[in-house]
């Protein structure tokens, strides 16, 4: 029963239900609790750094088999091993290069290298070209008050929507194809969420799990009988 919005400037969709957006509800105090699946319970699937997953695809660095957040943290902090403190403020330090220009300490690390020289040669075209063209085709024509990290913010959120598309596309084929109960009942960016029937098995799951994880992207899940879980 949600609504989307597929007309935004980078073709990330919004949603809202009755003025409720539905991909901005808290986690804490039982907001999502009104969830409740029509057949047995509730299973997300939660991408690792997505957007750290696809900025690596677009600048061809490899990504990591583990986390990619401790995959980075160990960078920033010389080590094999991370407590939960310095996982935490890996975290917090990524999302800083990522969205507010690289710091001159984190220049040594190959991904933030890779990707400061992607954003400078993006900024060279866009403002060569008078825009920019995102990866779903959309052009960002030229604006005054645009900054190349900005821009930037803006390819990675096309990207993200664009792969979301082909993965759903991919899902919803396989469901249909095996006549699955099971149903895929919204879409929080990073993250999908299914309405699963016990029916279905659990193979219907790890194949699902398949589909996403496609492209080096890298999910995790929970359940419950409740989107509160």
């Amino acid at each position: 029963y949600s609504c989307y919005n597929l007309y935004n400037l980078t073709g990330r969709p919004t949603n809202s239900f009755n003025g409720i957006n539905f991909l901005a509800i808290p986690k804490e105090n039982d907001f999502r609790s009104c969830f409740l699946p029509s057949n047995d319970f509730l299973v997300e699937f939660d991408f690792d750094a997505y957007h750290l997953r696809l900025i690596a695809k677009l600048i061809s660095v490899e990504c990591p088999a583990e986390s990619f957040h401790e995959y980075l943290g160990k960078q920033y902090f010389d080590k094999d091993q991370l407590t939960e403190e310095e996982y935490k403020e890996s975290k917090t330090i990524t999302f800083k290069q990522l969205y507010g220009g690289v710091d001159k300490k984190y220049k040594h690390v190959e991904f933030f290298a890779k990707m400061t020289e992607h954003i400078e040669e993006m900024w060279k075209q866009y403002n060569k070209q008078g825009g920019y063209k995102l990866p779903t085709g959309r052009i960002i024509k030229k604006d005054e008050a645009m900054t190349k990290y900005k821009l930037f913010n803006y390819v990675v959120q096309n990207m993200e929507t664009k792969e979301n598309i082909y993965k759903i596309d991919e899902v919803q084929s396989y469901l249909k194809n095996i006549g699955a109960k099971t149903k895929l009942i919204l879409i929080t960016y990073d993250s999908f969420l299914f309405d699963f029937h016990k029916k279905d098995g659990k193979k219907t799951l790890e194949e699902i799990k398949t589909i996403l994880e496609f492209g080096q992207m890298k999910v995790k899940h929970k359940h419950g009988t409740s989107y509160a879980f």
